[in-house]
């Protein structure tokens, strides 16, 4: 998923220095350092990230597009936002909210990974930072998230135990760390995706199997990767593990398996604008 992502949406990278502001700017131009060691563009303490189907100077094709948890929007000269909108499908979202959002939703269910059960959330209700929830939309819907913090939050996971997880955040994509596995979910697609990175809006399933803290950090992405070539063995392997299953979504119908999801191959092309 955060691979996907950051082929359809590139981050805004300075390779050194300071960016300069255009005149008549109104708002702040700096730059943030990535776990990946890249320095990415903020506008009013937002990362700025480019399009790929823009193609040419002036082209805005992402104005609005609605993908990877979230609404896009030009960035755009003036006061810094102080909320963000991001697009629910209709039925069972993950989501993940800043501390004391209220959410009008038919049903949100948060999960006890100590008693393995669900508890619904009164109507009405200021949810937690950090926390996830189940939240049931009869219709598509948008909603609407304050900016919330950028502080971590962490959590003390119990060995080998799901926990409901989220970005404490309305405005910035936060890091998971600390866990063996994060899971969010494609309400579209009805499915697990497999990622490191929750967006403004998402929750996840998280588990640790051998307990401890898990970490999510507003403003930093995932971490690049190599590849590892296995070592080789003269003996058969032994057996595949099990995949680990996230507990199912509070209904009356089993949830599919978490897999991870093909990566599409790398687009380029020049990225006249940038979005948040």
């Amino acid at each position: 998923m955060a691979g996907q992502c950051a082929t359809a949406w590139p981050p805004l990278m300075l390779a050194s220095g300071s960016p300069v502001a255009p005149a008549g700017l109104t708002g702040t131009l700096a730059v943030i350092s990535r776990s990946d060691g890249g320095r990415q563009v903020t506008y009013n303490g937002q990362p700025l990230y480019t399009f790929v189907r823009d193609l040419q100077a002036g082209d805005t094709n992402g104005e609005g597009v609605n993908a990877f948890g979230g609404i896009w929007h030009v960035a755009r000269a003036g006061a810094a936002a102080s909320t963000s909108a991001r697009g629910m499908a209709a039925g069972f979202n993950l989501i993940g909210v800043p501390a004391g959002t209220m959410v009008n939703a038919a049903a949100i269910d948060a999960y006890d990974p100590l008693a393995n059960s669900y508890a619904p959330a009164a109507a009405g209700a200021a949810l937690n930072g950090g926390q996830g929830y189940w939240a049931y939309f009869a219709t598509a819907t948008t909603l609407s998230l304050p900016a919330g913090s950028s502080a971590p939050v962490s959590i003390t996971a119990a060995p080998g135990a799901w926990n409901l997880i989220g970005n404490p955040s309305g405005m910035v994509p936060a890091l998971v760390t600390g866990a063996d596995a994060v899971y969010i979910y494609d309400a579209v697609g009805q499915t697990y995706v497999a990622t490191t990175v929750l967006q403004p809006g998402s929750g996840a399933w998280a588990i640790s199997r051998q307990g401890g803290q898990i970490t999510i950090t507003p403003g930093l992405t995932a971490p690049s990767t190599a590849a590892v070539t296995p070592a080789a063995t003269a003996s058969p392997a032994s057996s595949p593990a099990p995949a680990m299953q996230p507990a199912p979504m509070p209904v009356l119908r089993p949830m599919p398996m978490p897999a991870p999801m093909p990566m599409p191959a790398p687009m380029r092309g020049p990225m006249p604008y940038p979005y948040y």
